[in-house]
């Protein structure tokens, strides 16, 4: 699964959140209309709690805020998600709103992690950030998965290939969507994207806000599409960064996934193949080959620690995948990754691969819950086994795995919620759009067809790897920055950046 983040991965993927409310501090506006007075209120601000050990969300504040279910009854249960702000300077702010990706990653935790990029929008908006309903703190959270269901579908083959991994591959991948109906009943159809958007909307009336300024990443492109598409009128300026193209469905998405995957690996490398600790000899498509190789002979035997702890191939395909996201980091670990394991130092890869800072992970149920009524399927079980060979032709690395992280979709117990479909949305404040031309998760392609999509849109595109274009180069980021508080476009509406000197 992609759970892309903004900011820090590290912090966001293992932060806790807890929540409570104490005095609002200045500098807010108050409810200007009727709509707005009678919105979902939020508890009181106060400074959200330390957690955990060096834990300084110093300057953030934390709140809740009970939403519908359904809006269309809004009477009924209610999901508590947390929210976060960092106040702002300005004597009349205007509302930023970040959402970090996902599906499944903490935008409160997000916010807390990295406080400091964040204060630099201060002197302009009021930031804030909140964990969609079902994900993270929120309440109810759809985490399905008892630790054995997790560490059985963690300690598979990357591909099943005997009828027997089959049809154990189908029993777990059905087994996740049956234990989030068992556990979650109604609340599992009503955590589509729309929903989301609607909460935010409600955050943004809570606040007493006219409009909403929008950062999104990764997954949050598509909940800021979704957005501008619902609310054109209520959308100040939105910066898009990796887009999700809203018109895929879930074959398509993951069948582009694998594409990109295969390309920044190959991009991995040529690079590795340039520098003295690399483990891999050449050409650049042998260097390939010995990963696939890697990985198909620990799909045939897993390693096995002392502890009882295992190596398959699909944790050791999660390692190679996840290096990809932030290659700066990413690709030298990677290049001593595999070099323990070419020389069968297994301890040091199962540590790597056991880490909870990885972004692929098949097992996560919150990301299952959106993507799986969000992006429609022709629920057909059958569908993965017809697909794998077909993709692991042209993306050996990832392409079957990547057929086979339908299934869960497949067998889904909630209908999807919407049909894949472009936006058009009009009236709505100015976009700028932002994309790497190597990014694993996000191709660049999905970037180009989104700004197609937007009238009047700017597509900013920086050379290179990796995902989240301002996170990898300088020139995105400052486009990002000088966009937001001051409004400034890029010089022309299609602008590729230099790369980082």
């Amino acid at each position: 699964m992609w759970t892309g983040s903004a900011r820090s991965a590290t912090c966001v993927l293992s932060a806790a959140v807890l929540l409570a409310g104490c005095s609002a501090a200045p500098h807010e506006p108050a409810p200007e209309s009727p709509a707005a007075a009678q919105a979902p209120r939020l508890s009181a601000w106060e400074p959200c709690p330390v957690d955990d050990p060096g834990d300084d969300p110093a300057g953030v504040e934390c709140a809740t805020l009970a939403v519908p279910y359904d809006y269309t009854r809004p009477d009924g249960q209610r999901f508590t998600i947390p929210v976060s702000r960092i106040p702002s300077t300005a004597a009349t702010p205007r509302l930023l709103v970040m959402n970090p990706g996902g599906p499944g990653v903490s935008g409160v935790a997000d916010l807390r992690s990295d406080p400091d990029y964040y204060k630099k929008f201060t002197d302009v908006y009021t930031v804030v950030s909140f964990d969609p309903r079902g994900m993270g703190g929120s309440s109810p959270a759809l985490s399905c998965l008892d630790e054995g269901q997790q560490m059985a579908m963690l300690n598979q083959p990357s591909v099943p290939r005997s009828e027997a991994e089959d049809q154990r591959r189908q029993e777990l991948s059905a087994g996740i969507g049956a234990a989030c109906e068992r556990r979650f009943g109604s609340a599992l159809g009503h955590v589509g994207t729309e929903n989301v958007a609607r909460d935010m909307d409600a955050i943004r009336a809570a606040m007493g806000f006219d409009k909403i300024n929008y950062l999104g990443y990764s997954y949050g492109t598509f909940l800021g599409a979704m957005y501008l598409q619902m609310f054109p009128e209520r959308t100040g300026r939105v910066v898009l960064d990796s887009v999700m193209a809203p018109e895929l469905d879930y074959r398509e998405v993951r069948h582009g996934q694998a594409q990109g995957m295969q390309a920044s690996v190959t991009a991995f490398a040529e690079d590795c193949l340039r520098r003295s600790d690399c483990p891999l000899t050449g050409p650049a498509a042998n260097a390939v080959q010995t990963i696939v190789d890697l990985i198909n002979r620990l799909d045939a035997t897993a390693h096995r620690e002392p502890d009882g702890r295992e190596l398959s191939g699909s944790r050791m395909l999660a390692l190679v995948e996840s290096a990809q996201y932030m290659p700066e980091s990413g690709w030298p670990a990677l290049r001593s990754t595999l070099s323990d394991a070419l020389a069968n130092r297994w301890s040091k890869v199962v540590e790597a691969a056991y880490s909870p800072d990885l972004m692929v992970n098949p097992a996560d149920s919150q990301y299952l819950s959106v993507v799986c009524t969000d992006f429609a399927t022709e629920r057909d079980p059958q569908a993965p086994g017809r697909l794998a060979p077909l993709w692991a032709a042209e993306s050996p690395i990832s392409g079957a795995n990547r057929a086979w992280s339908l299934a869960p979709c497949e067998t889904w117990p909630v209908d999807p919620v919407r049909r894949p479909g472009p936006v058009k949305p009009e009236g709505g404040g100015p976009v700028l759009i932002l994309s790497t031309t190597g990014d694993p998760a996000t191709p660049v392609e999905w970037a180009r067809s989104l700004h197609r999509q937007i009238s009047g849109s700017s597509l900013v595109i920086a050379p290179g790897p990796g995902h989240l274009a301002s996170e990898q180069n300088s020139c995105a980021d400052e486009m990002l920055i000088a966009f937001l508080l001051h409004g400034t476009t890029p010089p022309a509406q299609l602008f590729s950046c230099p790369a980082n000197p």
